[in-house]
C-alpha cells in the first residue's frame, strides 16, 4: 500500500526502527509508493471525518467517557 503522505511515511519508519512494524514493512510501502517528492507534507481530513472527531468530542466531554 502506497503512502498518503510524508508524515505517515516518517511514522512508519519510526514505529519499524521501535520494532512495531516488521522489518521491510516501511520500505516496502515506500516502494509502492509512485513519487515521494509528491506527497503532500500532511493529508488533509475529508470533511465527513472531521465532523465525526468533532462530535465524538462533544460526546465524551457530556459523558465523561
Amino acid at each position: 500500500m502506497p503512502f498518503k503522505s510524508k508524515a505517515q511515511m516518517r511514522r512508519f519508519f519510526a514505529m519499524e526502527e521501535r520494532g512495531e512494524l516488521p522489518e521491510g514493512k516501511a520500505e516496502e510501502w515506500a516502494a509502492e509508493t509512485p513519487n515521494i517528492k509528491t506527497l503532500p507534507e500532511r493529508k488533509k481530513r475529508s470533511e465527513k471525518t472531521a465532523q465525526a472527531a468533532y462530535l465524538r468530542g462533544y460526546y465524551r466531554a457530556l459523558t465523561g467517557r
